[in-house]
């Protein structure tokens, strides 16, 4: 599949590997598939992120926020554990040859293609990954948009003008 990825989806599958790598993640999520996004900036995807509001600075705020918010809904508070040790917590980095995607992350490469067919398109560009992460409504990266106040559909409009 990823040999009709064109170059710039290939650098936002590189850059969402870099930025799970970089959060000390299992696995590339969809959140890390939209950090991507927006780190390949010449792409129509990261445009049209920018134009809806969206910043890489923001987004991994955000990210951070959603992790900590996870983390309480279980019952563990980050600023606790950050006191009780009496240090900042820094995570361990372990680095892998690839990180594996998550089961969201990878259906939303395997239906990026479905999209980019869906539109006649050959091969599979950052802007296809970016309509399938808008339409998972449930997903990490509907999520993170949520948590930035961005709605999917002003996206859409951006990319889509």
């Amino acid at each position: 599949m990823f040999e009709r990825f064109v170059g710039e989806a290939r650098r936002v599958v590189a850059y969402a590997q870099e930025e799970a790598a970089g959060l000390a993640s299992e696995a590339i999520g969809q959140e890390h598939l939209l950090l991507g996004l927006l780190r390949a900036r010449t792409s129509p995807a990261a445009a049209a992120l920018g134009r809806a509001g969206v910043t890489i600075a923001e987004a991994r705020q955000a990210v951070d926020r959603l992790f900590e918010a996870s983390l309480e809904s279980i019952g563990i508070s980050l600023d606790e554990v950050r006191e009780r040790s009496g240090a900042e917590l820094v995570p361990t980095v372990v680095r892998r040859a690839r990180l594996p995607f998550s089961p969201a992350a990878k259906r939303t490469l395997e239906q990026a293609l479905d999209t980019a067919r869906a539109r006649g398109d050959r091969h599979i560009g950052a802007e296809h990954v970016l309509l399938v992460l808008l339409d998972d409504e449930r997903g990490d990266a509907a999520r993170l948009l949520a948590a930035l106040e961005v709605e999917p559909a002003a996206i859409r409009r951006a990319l889509e003008s």
